[in-house]
């Protein structure tokens, strides 16, 4: 994934972009992660691995949580928590990674969701 999120409701200058060593597939039924260098690996499943789908496909935030609260039957405050909540976890595990509002990256490295 080479794109980047704001969150609209959290704090102005965070977003997230994909730890450069994860490398991912799309299996039937789940999106495995690898972390190249680390050697970590992950499986996500069900609304997990939607999150990520929308995330490569450069959905914005406000589609993204509107979609999640479909998926989850929750109203959309909620699926904004759950969402907040999945990327926070998603960093702690090294697969995003964090980056101030000013950060631009190389030339084609991302896009803004």
């Amino acid at each position: 994934m080479t794109n980047e999120m704001t969150s609209p409701d959290g704090p102005a200058a965070i977003c997230y972009r994909c730890a450069p060593a994860v490398t991912w597939v799309r299996d039937a039924d789940q999106t495995l992660l690898v972390d190249a260098e680390g050697g970590g690996h992950w499986s996500l499943r069900g609304a997990e691995a939607a999150v990520w789908d929308w995330l490569v496909l450069g959905y914005p935030y406000e589609r993204i949580v509107r979609f999640l609260s479909l998926l989850l039957r929750v109203p959309a405050g909620q699926a904004g928590k759950v969402l907040c909540s999945t990327l926070l976890a998603w960093q702690d595990a090294g697969i995003v990674q964090a980056v101030g509002e000013g950060y631009r990256g190389k030339p084609g490295d991302q896009r803004r969701l």
